[in-house]
C-alpha cells in the first residue's frame, strides 16, 4: 500500500514503523486503514508536503468506524476564483482553455492521490512486465499483446483476436518494433510520436479503430512518454470539460492535451 502512494517526499518504511498505531487507529480493518492512508495522502499533496508522518495520520479526519467518504480537502494557498477574475473583455479561446486546465488541476491532484491510495499496488504488474520485456527486445509479440488484453479486461472471443493470433509472431514483432521506435523518437514531439506510433499499430488486426489497447501497447513501449487512453479517461476529460473528439488522430491529440495540462500545472508548493 505504501509503494502505491508515489508521494515525492515520502520516506519508505514510514508506515510499517507506525504499524502498532495504525492497527490501534483502524482496529485492524483493512478498509479503515486504506481510508486513513488515502486521506492522509490527499492532505499532504494539497498542503505541499507530500510525505506522510505520524502527525499527519493523527490529524487525518478519516474515520475508522464509518465507510463514508471524506470530502477532498481544499488546496493550500489557493485563492478562490471569482467570475470577475476569470472573464475579461479580451479573453480568447486559448485563454479559456488555459483557465479550464488550471481548474482541472484542482480536481486532478487530490483525485490522483485518492486513486493511488485505493488501487492495489500490483494492478499494473502486467503492464510493467511487458514494458520491461519491450525495453530489452524492442518489440512486442503476441504473448505480450495477450497479456495487455487481459489487463484491459477485453474479450478475447472476437474475430480480430483470431486474426491476430493467426499471424506469425515475427510479423507482429516487425510491426510493433516500428511502433516502438516511433514512440521513442526524441526528435519528435510527444504528440507527433504518439500519432506516428498509433498509425503503425493500426496495421495489425484489431487496432484500426479504438485506442484503448493500442495506447497500452505504446505505453509499454515508452512508459515515460506515452499514456493509456480508455473510456474512463474520456469520461474524466468530459467531466473536466477538456475537449477530445473521437475523430481520426485522437491518440495524438490526447497526448497533446496532456502536454498542455502539464505545461499549466501549478508550480510546486
Amino acid at each position: 500500500m505504501e509503494n502505491a502512494l508515489d508521494l515525492t517526499q515520502h520516506t519508505p518504511g514510514t508506515l510499517p514503523r507506525h504499524a502498532t498505531y495504525l492497527h490501534q487507529r483502524t482496529a485492524g480493518r483493512i478498509g479503515s486503514l486504506a481510508r486513513l492512508i488515502r486521506q492522509a495522502a490527499i492532505t499532504t499533496i494539497c498542503d505541499g508536503t507530500e510525505r506522510i508522518t505520524k502527525k499527519s495520520l493523527e490529524e487525518s479526519s478519516s474515520s475508522t468506524s464509518s465507510p463514508k467518504k471524506q470530502g477532498a480537502p481544499q488546496l493550500a494557498n489557493r485563492p478562490e476564483r471569482h467570475d470577475a477574475d476569470m472573464k475579461t473583455t479580451t479573453q480568447t479561446p486559448g485563454d479559456e482553455f488555459a483557465a479550464l486546465c488550471r481548474q482541472a488541476w484542482d480536481t486532478l491532484i487530490p483525485a490522483r492521490a485518492g486513486y493511488l491510495a485505493d488501487v492495489s499496488p500490483h494492478y499494473d504488474d502486467v503492464l510493467h512486465d511487458v514494458a520491461q520485456r519491450t525495453e530489452h527486445t524492442g518489440s512486442l509479440g503476441k504473448a505480450d499483446i495477450a497479456a495487455l488484453v487481459v489487463r484491459k479486461r477485453l474479450s478475447a472471443q472476437t474475430r480480430w483476436v483470431t486474426a491476430l493470433m493467426s499471424l506469425p509472431d515475427t510479423h507482429v514483432r516487425v510491426v510493433t518494433e516500428r511502433a516502438v521506435t516511433a514512440v521513442r523518437d526524441t526528435t519528435l514531439t510527444r504528440s507527433e510520436a504518439a500519432r506516428t506510433g498509433r498509425g503503425i499499430i493500426a496495421e495489425l488486426p484489431g487496432f484500426r479503430t479504438g485506442d484503448a489497447l493500442a495506447s497500452a501497447i505504446l505505453t509499454a513501449a515508452a512508459p515515460k512518454c506515452m499514456a493509456v487512453y480508455d473510456r474512463r479517461v474520456q469520461h474524466a476529460l468530459d467531466t473536466l470539460r477538456l475537449p477530445l473528439t473521437p475523430t481520426l488522430g485522437r491518440y495524438g491529440r490526447y497526448l497533446q492535451l496532456l502536454d498542455d495540462l502539464l505545461h499549466l500545472r501549478p508550480s510546486a508548493r
